[in-house]
């Protein structure tokens, strides 16, 4: 987590909602909470979609494996 944001600084990344939501998502699927990860995480997908903040897809933010599965349960 301190990578990610430390080569986020260079790009004046400011930490945001869609961020916030993501992490959690990650958090909760670490503990083993896959339902409550997966929701989490369609919300972070919509909130990628929403705002276009599509750099939380860039590799370097460990949720970012998780948010095109979540897209997937979005409506």
């Amino acid at each position: 987590m301190r990578r990610a944001l430390r080569d986020a600084a260079p790009y004046r990344t400011v930490l945001r909602r869609t961020l916030h939501l993501g992490l959690l998502a990650d958090a909760l699927h670490s503990a083993g909470a896959q339902d409550e990860a997966r929701r989490t995480g369609a919300s972070a997908a919509e909130e990628v979609e929403t705002r276009g903040e599509y750099f939380c897809y860039r590799p370097q933010w460990p949720f970012a494996r998780l948010l095109p599965r979540a897209a997937a349960l979005t409506p």
